[in-house]
């Protein structure tokens, strides 16, 4: 091969790869709008007010949540919209929000608000998180009567639906649905389980069913989506952590750190070995690890088509 072809060819290769590089890079979310609870929580429940310490910044938790820590790997914000006030974010996941329901802290009223303010619609590039339905399964967790127990599901899983095509017909491209942790496995069920043997047995059942009802219903969603839909597994991320508390430097994984009833921390807390903030919540470090999950699954979105340059084409 003559000097000129190999320096043609190294520059085929060299263009190829940047035009690669590029189509990969390019492109970015430049707006996160979150629905939830208080997983996800950054400040709606505070209602302008301050949560004193060990709250760390109005969230329910010692530190950042996992929206935060996928907001700050995006170069976005998780800051509260504050709907109940007058914020300025886009996040408008209320502690205590159910799936289903109609008080002012669930998913109907979150995204209610989020028109409201959002008359024009959404935006391209912006990806929307949708974490909600563990308060719905706590609450199917209490119930005896297995169909009442399903009906809770089942009405969960149909608001979920209901906003997934209604974000859908707001111009929603990029979606990004959580399924429920195991709530069977956290320490308030844990607690109840002393008084209650078959609460945890009802829980986790309970989650199972819902995650298996959402899996399927975003798979059919999917199929007339004109975007990316994707289900993000919190059920296993969580049940990693649990199942092999050494692998992430925790100790304690069956009881919170923290205690609301009393407002105080429990004898050894420390929240660097802490699974659990409270009887419900993560710590920090707990969300931490969840909110890279996040961040590596919505990295299946950012993919554009590669376009082939007609520079090529010059240098056949």
């Amino acid at each position: 091969m003559s000097f000129y072809m190999t320096l043609v060819h190294s520059m085929r290769v060299i263009i190829f790869f940047g035009i690669l590089f590029l189509c990969n890079s390019a492109f970015a979310f430049d707006r996160l709008v979150i629905f939830g609870d208080s997983l996800s929580d950054t400040g709606n429940i505070a209602n302008g007010f301050n949560l004193p310490p060990p709250y760390f910044n109005n969230r329910i938790s010692n530190g950042l949540v996992a929206v935060d820590i996928l907001a700050n790997r995006l170069g976005l914000s998780a800051e509260s919209a504050e709907q109940f006030s007058n914020g300025n974010g886009d996040n408008y996941a209320v502690s205590g929000g159910n799936a289903a329901g109609s008080d002012i802290e669930d998913l109907r009223a979150q995204l209610a608000a989020f028109r409201f303010r959002n008359p024009q619609g959404i935006s391209n590039n912006t990806l929307v998180v949708l974490m909600i339905g563990g308060n719905d399964m706590r609450d199917a967790r209490n119930l005896i009567s297995q169909s009442a127990r399903t009906q809770v599901v089942e009405n969960a899983i149909a608001e979920i639906s209901s906003t997934i095509s209604t974000l859908a017909n707001l111009g929603a491209e990029f979606i990004l649905v959580s399924n429920a942790p195991d709530i069977s496995r956290i320490p308030e069920t844990l607690d109840i389980a002393n008084s209650d043997p078959g609460v945890s047995t009802r829980a986790l059942e309970a989650t199972l069913l819902f995650n298996r009802l959402l899996g399927s219903r975003i798979s059919q969603l999917s199929s007339n989506f004109n975007g990316e839909l994707v289900l993000f597994d919190l059920y296993s991320e969580f049940n990693r952590i649990l199942d092999q508390p050494q692998n992430f430097g925790f100790t304690v994984i069956n009881q919170g750190c923290f205690n609301p009833s009393s407002f105080r921390l429990n004898p050894g807390c420390d929240f660097d070995q802490y699974v659990f903030f409270d009887s419900i919540h993560p710590t920090a470090r707990a969300h931490q690890i969840l909110g890279n999950t996040l961040f590596d699954a919505t990295q299946i979105m950012r993919s554009n088509p590669i376009i082939i340059s007609p520079l090529l084409l010059l240098l056949e």
